[in-house]
């Protein structure tokens, strides 16, 4: 299994609540797949640098996961059924190495 990270930024009309359960929502996703959630940090409301489908900012969040790699276009695409993210960074997270 490889290691990912995904960059999410939720609609900004959303509250606690519903942030919480997408998370959950996202999470439970991960581990339908095989997968491993790792870490999930909620930043909180942030101003995008630019609109994106009519929104200027959006909640925060970014989720640390293993997931096989046969089952990441799967993992996307039940994101893209999910009307309230408004755009996601998914990328492959580098092992690095700390040289004293």
């Amino acid at each position: 299994m490889k290691t990912y990270e995904l960059l999410t930024f939720l609609k900004p009309n959303l509250d606690q609540d519903e942030v919480d359960a997408l998370s959950e929502k996202l999470v439970s996703s991960i581990e339908g797949l095989k997968g491993k959630s790792l870490e999930t940090e909620k930043a909180g409301r942030k101003r995008l640098p630019y609109e994106v489908k009519g929104y200027t900012d959006g909640y925060m969040m970014t989720t640390l996961f293993e997931l096989p790699e046969d089952q990441v276009a799967e993992l996307k695409r039940l994101i893209s059924l999910n009307d309230n993210i408004i755009r996601t960074m998914f990328v492959e997270a580098k092992k690095v190495r700390v040289v004293k």
